[in-house]
């Protein structure tokens, strides 16, 4: 068990070296189970247009995931970092990614664009997760920013992590957003 962190650096810090730690082989056994996971579901299975990612260096990949849904009925929407250091949100298929802020795929500006409200699951990355829900990201507060603009119709959360980055207890603030699941390669953890 980890004790608290005293702040949210030096949660970062631990989490990032608890995932620099793990093989390619383990990372590769992880996501297999991360998408079965997922894919099994209801929310994913009830979801016209989900909201994923595409992996920064160190993350929980989706790939998987992403691969199955693409066969299926959901409408696969990813952000794109725009230019006020917010995220617009775009229909496309992984394979239109392209190389974008701080070298992570994103769909280009001309991906038709969708609102959150037109979103009902959104699976967020995370450096870091609590068993509470609390999610620490990079520090730039993007998805922060993004989904404080939800109302009454908001998209269920799904935290995607490591079993080895969910913590008992992070450092969070009222501006945070929680998740309403979090999916580890070993747990599903409803909250």
């Amino acid at each position: 068990m980890v004790p608290p962190f005293a702040t949210k650096a030096d949660a970062r810090a631990s989490a990032r070296a608890a995932r620099d730690c793990l093989t390619p082989a383990q990372r590769l056994r992880y996501n297999t189970s991360l998408a079965r996971h997922v894919a099994g579901l209801p929310e994913i299975a009830r979801a016209d247009a989900v909201l994923t990612y595409a992996a920064a260096k160190g993350e929980a990949d989706p790939n998987d995931f992403v691969q199955f849904l693409q066969s299926g009925a959901p409408i696969l929407v990813f952000p794109r970092v725009a230019k006020n250091y917010s995220l617009t949100l775009h229909a496309c298929s992984a394979a239109e990614l392209q190389p974008g802020a701080f070298g992570i795929p994103e769909p280009t500006e001309h991906h038709p664009p969708r609102e959150l409200t037109q979103v009902q699951v959104v699976l967020l990355p995370g450096v870091a997760f609590d068993q509470r829900g609390g999610r620490i990201g990079y520090g730039k507060g993007y998805y922060d920013r993004l989904l404080a603009q939800r109302d009454a119709t908001r998209p269920f959360l799904i935290g995607i992590t490591f079993d080895e980055t969910l913590y008992d207890e992070l450092p969070t603030t009222s501006h945070d957003q929680r998740v309403d699941l979090i999916v580890t390669p070993s747990h599903v953890i409803r909250l």
